[in-house]
């Protein structure tokens, strides 16, 4: 027996994920490699309080002032849409936040590219 997503079960959204090999251990492995390189944006980037995240989601935090953490929200939306312009699709989370949130079956070599 499946659940059901809409008209589809769900054994069909995961099949592909199972066929490719695609596992949690990736998720864990290109998202620790993702964090590993985005640890240093607070000191790189005036604009970044925090990066933190669990797997492939990422969120970077964007601050108007990195001691009070005074939310940029204008900031944030002004990233996400020069983001999409370039072709990459980020997502507003929370007040003051950015979502990367790549597929499944990126690997190290294509997040570094991004």
């Amino acid at each position: 027996m499946s659940a059901q997503y809409g008209s589809r079960s769900l054994n069909f959204w995961i099949l592909p994920v199972a066929v490719r090999g695609i596992s949690v251990r990736n998720s864990t492995e290109v998202g620790n490699h993702m964090l590993r390189r985005m640890a240093d944006w607070p000191r790189k980037h005036k604009l970044v309080g925090d990066v933190r995240g669990r797997g492939l989601m990422v969120g970077v935090e964007i601050v108007k002032d990195q001691k009070t953490k005074e939310y940029a929200p204008e900031q944030r939306d002004r990233i996400i849409e020069l983001a999409f312009e370039r072709g990459l699709l980020f997502l507003g989370c929370g007040p003051s936040t950015i979502r990367i949130a790549p597929a499944l079956v990126v690997n190290k070599d294509e997040a570094d590219v991004a």
